[in-house]
């Protein structure tokens, strides 16, 4: 806990993917630090954490969590700036519901398996510019037309690495 106290006072890139578990108190201190955050060893992620984590601005890398609560998914959306969460590979309805109204962008790049309820869920979020989130060009490709015209009009969805809207 002093370590991570200790580090949130770091200024610039803190790359510590060595991590694989965090726990409430060490997540607060570390979301002190004024540059990017990358804990993209991190497997498991419960709310209280993530809610420490939220407290972060800039870049914060989760890459390695494979599943996204609804809890940890409520408590991530007021972090502000950019998540990437590329390990992320199903999305539920109930925890697309929990992301809308975030204030970062969200990498979920790594989606594979989403069912049209939860990008229905997606499309309801509001927010200013530059929140929402990038899906992968593989998962525009499983999506029907009738729902991949309203998500690509979105100013809050985005695929791959096209974001000229999200200025």
């Amino acid at each position: 806990e002093n370590v991570a106290e200790a580090l949130g006072a770091h200024i610039g890139v803190l790359d510590l993917d060595g991590l694989s578990t965090i726990n409430a108190a060490a997540a607060r201190n570390l979301a002190g630090n004024s540059g990017p955050l990358d804990l993209g060893g991190i497997q498991k992620l419960d709310a209280i954490a993530a809610d420490g984590l939220s407290r972060h601005r800039g870049l914060l890398c989760l890459n390695s969590l494979s599943e996204l609560s609804p809890e940890v998914a409520h408590a991530l959306k007021s972090h502000q700036g950019r998540i990437s969460l590329a390990g992320v590979t199903s999305l539920s309805a109930v925890t697309a519901s929990e992301l809308r109204g975030t204030k970062s962008l969200l990498e979920l790049t790594g989606l594979t398996s989403v069912d049209e309820e939860a990008l229905h869920e997606l499309l309801k979020h509001t927010g200013p510019l530059g929140t929402g989130f990038i899906l992968s060009t593989t998962l525009r490709d499983m999506i029907g037309p009738d729902l991949l015209v309203p998500l690509q009009a979105s100013k809050h969805i985005f695929f791959g690495n096209d974001l000229d809207n999200a200025e």
